[in-house]
């Protein structure tokens, strides 16, 4: 799956494959299973209760790790292919970013190649480019093994390892495993799946904080892709006895990023039949910033006193609108430019013959005033650093 795309173009751009720019987590349990004899409204001025103010300082905190302080010295003469899921993307461009940041530190050779959301088939000619480039690996960000199948075949066979992070292998869905690396997000992390899982549980749980787990929610999910992500909304909220999913706006990868697509439509016709909505959750900046949500909700009386859950904060638009308010209310954060030291770490672990090691990637709830202005998400750990002392190289 890949990072959110944040840009639209046209009717053929609607096909495009949204990350989601993806860890976690141990994740705090932030019920608040009270229930209340008379149901606030969206604007509803309750104070937090302790338990729900503990939560939240939990989520704030976050599950972001140290990465790796020892590992191999650099391998020498490497030259790295990065293939972007699409390159007007800063979910999918950043990880190329910090590649080539940790390839300036690492003394390696970074090409990057635009997958253009799978556009034509933009993934295959992407990874053709790669593959004729003779690198040795190539690495992406939130692309899958299923959607990429033949062409991790053809790398195997050209004897490239393909490194990926945020996506699945194809042995996810009984398939043979084609990516060179399992990467292991965090401490207890393994996989894609897993990280995504425990990022829509973590969105619900701040929810529940913010509401003192009275949630009456507009979930926009995706119906294609991502199902671990939606699995991780829907048992987080289960768990909670006095929260409910009241409207379901369902949006397949196609229509994602577009304006002319089913999330705003949706959306208002959630806030009609069910008044009493007082949250809203969506995966990624795109579905909030792109599809002109953000200003759906901001033009609406109702809309603009929902408790929102955004996106990971790839878009500098997106931690614009949360320091400016009032939604979103807060954002799921991680950094996209980590992704792509840590895919710098992985590979160069390989190319030694070294274990691997937890990446330390996780995420963490950012609210207004907690993050800078301008720009996108920053990470609450200073992974540059540790990975400069993993491979012993100078600041």
């Amino acid at each position: 799956m890949s990072p959110m795309p944040q840009v639209h173009r046209g009717r053929a751009r609607r096909r495009l494959t949204v990350v989601a720019a993806c860890a976690l987590l141990a994740v705090v349990a932030a019920c608040g299973g009270s229930t209340s004899s008379s149901e606030p409204g969206p604007d509803s001025d309750k104070p937090a209760s302790a338990a729900s103010s503990d939560a939240l300082k939990a989520l704030k905190k976050g599950t972001e790790q140290a990465p790796p302080t020892t590992g191999p010295a650099p391998k020498k003469g490497v030259t790295i292919v990065y293939v972007s899921c699409g390159q007007v993307a800063p979910g999918c461009k950043d990880p190329g970013v910090g590649l080539q940041g940790a390839a300036k530190e690492l003394g390696w050779n970074v090409k990057i190649v635009d997958g253009k959301f799978n556009v034509g088939g933009g993934y295959s000619t992407a990874f053709r480019q790669a593959i004729a480039l003779k690198p040795d690996a190539i690495t992406t960000g939130g692309i899958d093994c299923a959607q990429v199948k033949q062409s991790l075949v053809d790398a195997k066979a050209a004897k490239i390892p393909v490194f990926d992070m945020l996506g699945s292998d194809c042995d996810a869905n009984g398939g043979e495993k084609l990516f060179a690396a399992d990467i292991i997000y965090r401490d207890g992390v393994t996989s894609a799946a897993d990280w995504y899982e425990a990022y829509g549980q973590q969105k619900v749980q701040y929810l529940k904080a913010k509401l003192n787990g009275h949630v009456r929610l507009i979930d926009v999910h995706f119906n294609d892709v991502l199902p671990s992500l939606d699995k991780g909304v829907r048992s987080e909220m289960a768990k909670c006895a006095d929260c409910k999913i009241v409207a379901d706006v369902a949006v397949g990868t196609a229509d994602s990023a577009s304006p002319q697509g089913p999330i705003v439509p949706g959306v208002k016709a959630a806030l009609l039949k069910h008044p009493d909505a007082n949250a809203l959750l969506v995966p990624f900046d795109t579905q909030l910033m792109v599809t002109g949500l953000l200003q759906a909700l901001s033009n609406s009386p109702t809309g603009k006193k929902l408790v929102v859950t955004g996106g990971e904060g790839s878009s500098p638009a997106s931690v614009e609108a949360l320091n400016r308010g009032p939604i979103p209310t807060a954002l799921e954060g991680y950094s996209s430019e980590w992704v792509g030291w840590a895919l710098a770490d992985v590979a160069n672990r390989y190319l030694n013959g070294a274990p691997q090691a937890p990446q330390g990637f996780g995420s963490r709830v950012v609210e207004k005033g907690d993050v800078p202005a301008n720009g996108g998400y920053v990470a609450g750990v200073d992974f540059k650093a540790a990975y400069r002392q993993a491979w012993d190289v100078s600041k």
